[in-house]
């Protein structure tokens, strides 16, 4: 486990944000999770790299920005296949790797790794994971290859049109039924409505994203993203990596970190606090559930 002084867990105010005493426990059971993460890396010659708000947080407040309750990572597609193909049997015991590949209940187009699949007080739990019960996990991003326009801009919208109606078949079967055929033309490829139309869409979308090798572009992109634009990057500033502070641990940065941030940020140095998170809130209800559980077959609860 990784060693945390006592005080780590106290709660205070970091850039006028007050962080409370459970989201310094959550932060903690993160780190963890991202620790077994990176012996897979480690076992096996990866590379992974902070991302998002978690390269933002280890250049700007080295740790996490305050108001953030997740951690984000990226790495290269080649040592992204092979994490995926490696992990599954070798994160320890109760851990799980959800991907189109790996689950095919998963509904996003990247790959995220938690603890477990149930939240729990039990003893070992709370032992394991510094005192969080809840499902924590680490969400791992493809970077891949983008070639020059206008190949660029037709991969990303393929990936786009099969993520798209990924996400419409729970709720537009026959819509994307209807579709079917188009898209079977654009991917020149067949896809069996009686399956998992959906997981068959968002493998569709993961693949449009592997036309192109890295040693044929001279950037790098996430095809799709969560504030709906594509960001490139040049590859070479992914050539070599260089370990950042994060709270009490170090993590994996790209060299060129900070033209990272710049094109995916803009101004990143002035914080500017937007969104939280909601991990607790999506989870105190079953974490509720399960006190009353173990209170009434008379269990001992911490």
């Amino acid at each position: 486990m990784i060693p945390f002084d006592r005080s780590f867990f106290l709660g205070e105010e970091r850039d006028g944000y007050y962080v409370a005493p459970r989201m310094k426990c959550l932060w903690a059971a993160e780190m963890e999770v991202l620790s077994e993460i990176n012996q897979v890396c480690i076992n096996h010659g990866l590379r992974w790299f902070a991302w998002w708000g978690t390269l933002l947080g280890a250049a700007r407040h080295k740790g996490y920005v305050p108001w953030d309750d997740d951690l984000d990572i990226c790495m290269l597609r080649s040592d992204y296949n092979k994490f995926l193909h490696f992990a599954p049997s070798e994160l320890p015991a109760g851990f799980q790797v959800l991907s189109p590949y790996t689950d095919e209940g998963w509904s996003q187009p990247f790959t995220l790794v938690r603890n477990s699949d149930t939240i729990s007080t039990a003893p070992e739990r709370l032992a394991a994971f510094h005192g969080c019960p809840y499902v924590i996990g680490v969400d791992i991003i493809p970077l891949d290859a983008l070639p020059p326009e206008p190949q660029g801009s037709t991969l990303s919208d393929l990936s786009s049109i099969f993520l798209f109606n990924s996400r419409q078949v729970s709720t537009k079967p026959e819509e994307v039924l209807n579709f079917l055929p188009e898209l079977e033309e654009l991917c020149h490829t067949k896809f069996d409505p009686s399956g998992n139309l959906k997981n068959q869409l968002l493998r569709a979308s993961d693949k449009a994203c592997q036309c192109y090798d890295l040693s044929e572009c001279d950037e790098v992109t996430v095809y799709f993203s969560h504030a709906n634009y594509r960001v490139s990057f040049r590859k070479e500033w992914f050539a070599e990596t260089v370990r950042l502070p994060f709270e009490n641990i170090l993590v994996y940065a790209p060299k060129e970190y900070e033209k990272v941030l710049d094109a995916l940020y803009g101004d990143w140095h002035t914080p500017v606090r937007n969104s939280v998170h909601s991990i607790f809130e999506e989870q105190t209800e079953s974490l509720q559930a399960d006190l009353i559980r173990r209170i009434e077959r008379g269990e001992t609860l911490f």
